[in-house]
Parts: structure tokens; C-alpha cells; sequence
């Protein structure tokens, strides 16, 4: 397993005499590595070009976030502080800051307009209700520790820490299903089986579930294209306010079924599987929480 192999690399490079430093930069990229691919994981399960793109991206993520030590820094006049030490607010400072981007959590509110903002200003940042950097006690349907987010590069690296309610991204093209995938429209959530039988035999289907995630109607993917909305498709949702007149098309062609929105008012959302790797203008939803990722220069 791949947390034998951060184990044992670090083992190694220290028993040959490398530099504390060395060994450091290594682990610490090893444990993204590991954390991107599973605890579980394994070596085989992961491709050698995506495990290599993976570290690169990480290498790259790091120069950004590296602020470089001032070549030269300003002697400071206060008693008890050496040459070699960058003091806050001073010049040295400021300047050791130019040009780096962070990676911004911006809190959607329910008029559109923008709450608070959380930077990723290290790695390995958590959600939660009951503790964690982005605190968010008021919301029950977080769970305590949530999720895990760290900056790479200028995307953010999403991590469900076994939440029951998990972490949607919202749809901004198309999505091939698989499985078991969770599925927000408006209101309404649905589970994706994608060879449930019927009396026509086996095919692709949406379930959706209550609020205590039981079994609460079903609806067949039959023909190539389906569609729901509030009031227009093929499955209607009268009763759902929160759903656009159209709002999201199921496609099937090839055996496979392909999920896109249709410019709804609140977007189609998706269960994300344990991480993912979230790009600027994307947006979360935890819980109740709606959180865009941002970026600003800092």
C-alpha cells in the first residue's frame, strides 16, 4: 500500500545519510500523493502517467506557493530581533508575498451575493460544524470534520472525510455516470443505478430518495434522451420550487448515460467520489453551504 511506501521511503532516505530537508520535501509530496490516491490504495491501482502528472502538478504547486527569502533583508531597529528575521508588516514582508496566488473558498449566499472567504493558506485545511479552520457550527448537516482542502497550483485539491451527506460539485458540462452516483436537481435527490431491472428487462434508472435517503420513486432511462424539470420533460417536479422549467438532460447512447444542465437557476449537482481536484469557478456544496472556488493575488 502506498502508506508503506511513504513509510519506507523516509526510512530509507534517512538511513542514507540524506538531508533532513531532502527527506522532507519527498515525504511531503508522497503524502499528497497518498492522500489523492486513497489510504487503500495501491501502486497498481494507479496508472504511471497519472501518478507522474499527479507529482508534477505538485511540484508546480509548490514553486507557487513558496514565497522566496528576500535576498537582502532590512536590518530591523527593534531590540532582540537578528538581521535574518523577516519581520510582519515590515518591507522584507510584504514584498516575500508579491505576486502569489491563494486559492479562495467564497461562501455563496442565498441571494447570490458573496459571505465569507476562506483562504487555503495551507495545506490540509479542514471544514467542519463542530471544529476545523472553516468553521461552520450553524449548519447540522455538516458533519463535524467534513472536508479536507490544500491548495495545488491554482486549483484545490477536495477531500470528504467520510461525511454521511458528502460534498456536490455543480455541473458545468457534461458528466458520464457511473454507478451509485449521487444526483441534486432543485429539490430532489436521486441515486443513479445503472442496470436495475424492470419488466423489460435490464437498464439504466434514477431512484429518488427522501430525507432519511430511502427509496421514494423510481424513473427509467428508456429512451436516448430524458429530461426533468419543474414543469417541462420527461419526469416533472410541480412541487419543487427550487427546480428550473427545464431542468437537466439524461442522455443514453452506447450502453452509457451522460448527465448535463441545461442553464438551470440553481444547478445540477454531483456526489463527488472522496476527492477531487477543483478547478477556479467551480462550486462546492456542503451541506447547506454553496462555496465557490476563487483566487486572489496576493
Amino acid at each position: 500500500p502506498l502508506s508503506k511506501l511513504v513509510e519506507g521511503f523516509a526510512l530509507y532516505n534517512r538511513t542514507t545519510n540524506k538531508s533532513p530537508r531532502t527527506v522532507s520535501w519527498y515525504t511531503e509530496r508522497l503524502g499528497l500523493f497518498q492522500r489523492f490516491a486513497g489510504q487503500d490504495a495501491t501502486l497498481a491501482d494507479i496508472s504511471i502517467a497519472n501518478a507522474r502528472a499527479f507529482i508534477e502538478e505538485i511540484d508546480r504547486a509548490m514553486k507557487t506557493l513558496a514565497a522566496p527569502p528576500p535576498a537582502a533583508p532590512e536590518p530591523s531597529a527593534e531590540r532582540g530581533v537578528s538581521r535574518s528575521t523577516v519581520v510582519m508588516g515590515s518591507q522584507a514582508a510584504e514584498k516575500a508575498l508579491e505576486g502569489v496566488t491563494r486559492i479562495v473558498l467564497a461562501q455563496i449566499l442565498p441571494n447570490g451575493s458573496t459571505g465569507e472567504k476562506y483562504i487555503l493558506e495551507r495545506p490540509g485545511m479542514i471544514a467542519g460544524r463542530l471544529c476545523g479552520d472553516i468553521y461552520l457550527p450553524d449548519d447540522p448537516l455538516i458533519a463535524a470534520e467534513h472536508a479536507r482542502f490544500t491548495q495545488l497550483g491554482e486549483t484545490a485539491f477536495v477531500e470528504d472525510l467520510g461525511s454521511p451527506r458528502g460534498i456536490y460539485l455543480r455541473l458545468r458540462k457534461s458528466h458520464q455516470l457511473k454507478d451509485g452516483d449521487m444526483i441534486l436537481a432543485g429539490r430532489q435527490k436521486f441515486r443513479f443505478d445503472a442496470k436495475a431491472p424492470s419488466a423489460s428487462g435490464v437498464g439504466p434508472r434514477l431512484v429518488r430518495l427522501d430525507k432519511q435517503d430511502e427509496d421514494a420513486g423510481e424513473y427509467p432511462l428508456r429512451e436516448e434522451v430524458t429530461v426533468i424539470g419543474h414543469s417541462n420533460g420527461t419526469y416533472k417536479f410541480p412541487a419543487d420550487d427550487y427546480m428550473s422549467g427545464t431542468h437537466a438532460r439524461l442522455t443514453l447512447r452506447d450502453g452509457q448515460v451522460t448527465l448535463e444542465d441545461t442553464s438551470s437557476t440553481n444547478g445540477t449537482f454531483i456526489r463527488i467520489r472522496k476527492r477531487l481536484l477543483a478547478s477556479v469557478g467551480e462550486t462546492l456544496l456542503i451541506g447547506s453551504q454553496t462555496l465557490r472556488i476563487t483566487k486572489e493575488e496576493m
